[in-house]
């Protein structure tokens, strides 16, 4: 199942200092700017109970790094309706600015355990960060 990538992407840039939060382009050519110390999290659509995930793939250089990821639960179904598989899922990446300087990072959507064998993946998607 293929989504458009920005039905998949919603990027939130969380300040700490600030609570300023920025919706990020998937087609924007810019990166994202941070300040070093600043809270990145990638929220991604996937349907992880058909196997599909999003892994990250194309480490950084060091300025910026993955902290956490999760799966966020799925909403409950309405009383007397049974759990629906296949239900959209949304996975969160936590990345934090370490470093100042420009640094990116890959994202693959895929079967975990097809991408494992060397099979593409359906989608991929890398961010580009600017921090100072």
């Amino acid at each position: 199942m293929r989504f458009p990538l920005s039905a998949l992407l919603a990027l939130t840039l969380a300040v700490s200092a600030t609570a300023s939060t920025v919706v990020f382009n998937p087609d924007a050519k810019q990166p994202v700017r941070l300040r070093r110390g600043d809270i990145l999290l990638l929220k991604l659509n996937a349907v992880t109970d058909g196997g599909y995930v999003w892994s990250y793939v194309l480490k950084s250089a060091g300025k910026i790094q993955l902290v956490s990821q999760a799966v966020a639960p799925q909403p409950k179904p309405k009383p007397g309706q049974p759990p629906m598989v296949g239900m959209p899922s949304v996975m969160v990446f936590t990345f934090k600015a370490v470093k100042a300087g420009d640094d990116k990072f890959g994202m693959a959507y895929g079967r975990s355990w097809e991408m494992k064998t060397g099979a593409k993946p359906s989608q991929l998607l890398t961010v580009r960060v600017r921090i100072r």
